[in-house]
């Protein structure tokens, strides 16, 4: 049992490294998009790397939480939260930065947000979506406070509600796949548990039961196996022949049974077979 959690935690820690490798992959991508945008002469060198410096940082100090595990003190061990909350306040600062290429910038919200679209459910997502919304309305007080000369103020109130309803159709369709994600989780536990509850009665029947598949054993309870004298692991993945007096008494149990199956119907015989010690039995 002890060596059974230790494998669900690592599973649990794994699964977060991959997801930090995701966003870190998400992130390089949008530090790149950043530079083509400088290159162009659309925002200075400067804003670009001062932002692919915080960028890096982020990545760095949550990647440090997760690697040293400090990640399990908080109610959301994955930080999925925590990371988009940040990703949203470094882009608004290359939002503020990007005057007439702002609408690009604001891709990089979306980028941040399709993060937790499968981790997060609706009412966490809307936090975000409300984060993000709260991020770029300060950025536009921001812009028409210290810079008005960047800003068109009627042309910034559209894309505000262009924004909202973006974000509005991204968090219901967030919802809409958590709500899936879940279900199928549920659904996923009760094969499980079924699973486990089969197998249960598979090794406990106190009556011989194998599974046969291409001539072969799949599998065998521990009661057929000691009929026969053999170890589980001896029988399964071994040719059915092993435990049979001759080729004719194979060929014949293999043509009934067979026949049987084909045509949907059970299939019950009295055989004789050969134990590993080489004694016979009915």
């Amino acid at each position: 049992m002890t060596q059974s959690l230790f494998s669900a935690q690592d599973e649990k820690q794994r699964l977060r490294m991959q997801r930090q490798l995701l966003a870190s992959v998400s992130s390089i991508l949008v530090i790149a998009v950043t530079f083509l945008v400088a290159s162009v002469g659309y925002i200075s060198f400067a804003v670009a790397m001062r932002f692919a410096v915080m960028v890096l940082v982020l990545i760095a100090l949550f990647l440090v939480l997760i690697r040293s595990g400090l990640n399990q003190r908080f109610a959301d061990p994955s930080m999925t939260m925590a990371q988009m909350a940040a990703a949203g306040l470094a882009i608004s600062y290359v939002v503020f930065e990007g005057h007439e290429t702002r609408p690009t910038f604001l891709f990089f919200y979306f980028i941040a947000f399709m993060f937790g679209v499968f981790l997060l459910d609706r009412w966490r997502l809307f936090l975000v979506a409300m984060l993000y919304l709260a991020c770029y309305l300060a950025v536009v007080a921001l812009a028409l406070s210290l810079r008005p000369e960047t800003i068109e103020p009627r042309r910034e109130i559209f894309r505000v509600a262009i924004f909202a309803i973006m974000l509005a159709w991204f968090t219901y369709m967030g919802g809409y796949v958590s709500s899936l994600r879940r279900r199928l989780r549920r659904a996923n536990d009760e094969v499980m548990k079924l699973n486990r509850e089969q197998r249960r009665l598979f090794d406990t029947a106190t009556v011989g039961i194998a599974l046969i598949r291409d001539a072969k054993f799949a599998d065998c309870n521990r009661w057929f196996a000691d009929m026969l004298g053999y170890q589980p692991d001896e029988l399964i993945g071994a040719s059915v022949r092993i435990c049979m007096t001759g080729d004719e008494s194979w060929e014949r149990a293999n043509r009934l049974s067979v026949e049987a199956l084909r045509k949907g119907k059970g299939f019950r015989d009295e055989i004789t077979l050969q134990k590993k010690s080489g004694e016979l039995i009915t």
